[in-house]
């Protein structure tokens, strides 16, 4: 059982460490509308890094959620002494949340904001230029 949480716990550290690094990497350096001027890193997109971290995040999930697994037991015995007799209503509520935070995004239908994108490709184009600038990798605007 120790073995099994340490490796755990070091596969969770080294998920959210990467989880971190690609979400700085996608804001930062690969910024929305990248794609658009087919800026690649290690031969992928920003899609296709999008799809990266999503898939991290995914483990990630699965590594918490066997992590709380392995734990019940302690979880169970702790949560009353810290919550009195309100600690099932606890545990309800914050399963509740979780399943929830899971199932919401299967619901949620995106809605076109024409102002909005029009604002959103103006920033991206700045946000690019300014990048090819730092790099001294000038670029027309017109494409590659």
């Amino acid at each position: 059982m120790k073995k099994i949480n340490f490796w755990l716990n070091v596969i969770i550290y080294v998920l959210l460490t990467c989880l971190l690094l690609t979400g700085l990497f996608l804001r930062y350096t690969m910024p929305p509308g990248s794609g658009e001027k087919g800026l690649e890193f290690l031969g992928l997109g920003r899609h296709d890094w999008g799809a990266v971290h999503f898939w991290i995040a995914v483990a990630l999930l699965v590594g918490v959620a066997f992590h709380l697994y392995l734990h019940w037991a302690w979880i169970r015995v702790t949560t009353p002494r810290y919550w009195g007799l309100a600690w099932r209503a606890v545990l309800l509520v914050f399963l509740l949340l979780v399943v929830l935070a899971l199932l919401l995004p299967f619901f949620i239908q995106p809605v076109k904001n024409a102002q909005r994108a029009e604002e959103h490709k103006s920033e991206v184009g700045i946000l690019i230029e300014q990048g090819d600038m730092l790099s001294g990798n000038p670029r027309s605007s017109a494409g590659l």
